[in-house]
């Protein structure tokens, strides 16, 4: 599945739990969108990964291994003034969105509280991580910054103040299924009612949709049915398939995702599974772009030269 509000709902309750309390001892920014924040919580340190990947957006505890640039990026450095040797309060999701708010209070130099908040949008291009006062909602830094030549909707540079991306006219389904009755009664025929479920309740990709879809068409109850599938988010049972049209990640297993199964203890575990690898080919892929692009121009302007050159 994509890591959709849904997913973000269970990553949220799986990281609070784990590292909620614990106390930030290291930070780094192995590559230009992504920061692990080493939490040390229960006498055990947990490697936690912020994605702003435009691809691989993500929040998950990660064991694959990263290598650090010589020179911190000047994003790693703000954080560990700020963050480093603070403590995780807690671990928030913005309604049922793909926004995480890590909550974290620390010291200044004055030695009063000062209390900021780790913003992660998952919102693939547009993905970003901010670093934000919670008094004064100021953004101090972010990992992505966006002229306002780019952006009309709201400032992406350090000092603007944080406002939430335009919020869509839908319901979170945690906090009310109305609606949803209907719409089950309304549209028989199963991709009608997902691009409804889709378009009426907060936090669905196309799969989740399709899956809530055919879980109430089962016999029984349907209303039923689909408050125990939005609960399995709470008490997950993290699951990789390997299909036909290869592996996919579930947080418990679907029915609409069929094929070879392993199971995993934590959604983290899982997403280190399926991610190990796959972002690392995708960096790859990425550089020789640049690279393939950078040959064409300066062929391009050689060509050019030459043809100038003929010609006089």
């Amino acid at each position: 599945m994509a890591f959709d509000g849904l997913f973000t709902h269970a990553m949220t309750k799986e990281l609070n739990d784990t590292l909620a309390g614990g106390r930030i001892m290291k930070i780094h920014q192995p590559y230009p969108n992504e920061v692990f924040l080493v939490v040390r919580n229960n006498r055990k340190n947990y490697p936690l990964l912020l994605s702003a990947h435009p691809m691989f957006a993500r929040a998950q505890i990660s064991q694959i291994k990263y290598k650090n640039p010589q020179t911190a990026p000047n994003f790693a450095m703000m954080l560990r003034k700020h963050l480093e040797g603070a403590q995780l309060l807690r671990i928030e999701q913005v309604e049922n969105d793909r926004i995480m708010r890590f909550v974290i209070s620390g010291r200044n130099e004055l030695g009063d509280e000062d209390r900021t908040v780790l913003i992660l949008e998952m919102m693939g291009r547009h993905s970003n991580l901010f670093l934000v006062d919670e008094a004064s909602q100021k953004i101090i830094d972010l990992i992505k910054h966006v002229p306002a030549d780019q952006n009309r909707v709201r400032t992406l540079m350090p000092g603007g103040t944080y406002v939430q991306p335009p919020k869509q006219d839908v319901l979170n389904p945690y906090q009310s299924l109305d609606g949803l009755a209907n719409l089950i009664l309304d549209y028989r025929e199963q991709n009608e009612l997902a691009k409804h479920i889709q378009s009426h309740f907060q936090g669905f990709a196309r799969d989740s949709a399709h899956e809530l879809a055919a879980v109430v068409q089962n016999d029984g109850d349907a209303m039923a049915h689909a408050q125990s599938w939005f609960d399995h988010f709470n008490q997950p049972n993290p699951t990789l398939v390997d299909t036909q049209k290869g592996l996919q990640y579930v947080p418990f297993p679907w029915q609409t995702v069929t094929g070879e199964t392993t199971e995993f203890t934590t959604l983290s575990e899982l997403l280190d599974a399926y991610y190990e690898g796959k972002s690392e080919r995708d960096r790859v892929q990425q550089q020789a772009g640049v690279v393939l692009r950078v040959i064409h121009n300066e062929l391009k302007k050689n060509k050019t030269k030459i043809k100038s050159n003929k010609l006089s």
